[in-house]
């Protein structure tokens, strides 16, 4: 690759390159060391490609963790607001299940009281018939009695 160039050209690539040339180094030794340099520019890119492929994988990888962490924490949130809203539904009909049996209690007993208030008219229905009863008796055998009386 360099079979035709100079010792001052070797030298001038080498300072492109950033290298420190000794000038008492022959046209051997500075095309050896420029061979080593690209190699070691070479190693140095492919070090730098591979740091640079892993630090994509390794952002690659931290997104799909935090995508996974966000999709779990959005799922926990959809969890618990159904959680939330099925204990408010339980609470609800906990509620309506006591205002119901309240309703029927407060039924149970008017009716209760209207069967006593019925009761207690009939009972005082069938005693006003059977003081009736007992006077028309009265009345008749007064009457009988009045009847024989006279005969």
């Amino acid at each position: 690759m360099f079979e035709n160039a100079t010792k001052e050209d070797l030298v001038a690539v080498l300072k492109e390159m950033g290298e420190t040339v000794d000038s008492d180094l022959r046209i051997m030794e500075l095309k050896q060391k420029l061979m080593l340099t690209e190699k070691e520019d070479r190693a140095k890119e492919e070090a730098r490609h591979i740091a640079e492929k892993e630090a994509r994988l390794k952002a690659v990888k931290e997104t799909k963790i935090l995508e996974a962490r966000c999709k779990a924490e959005e799922e926990a949130g959809h969890k618990a607001g159904k959680e939330s809203k099925a204990v408010e539904e339980r609470r609800n009909a906990q509620e309506e299940m006591k205002m119901n049996e309240r309703i029927t209690l407060e039924e149970e007993t008017r009716l209760e009281k209207e069967i006593w208030l019925v009761q207690e008219q009939m009972q005082h229905v069938q005693e006003e018939h059977k003081m009736r009863t007992i006077a028309e008796k009265h009345k008749c055998l007064q009457e009988e009695k009045r009847k024989t009386m006279e005969e």
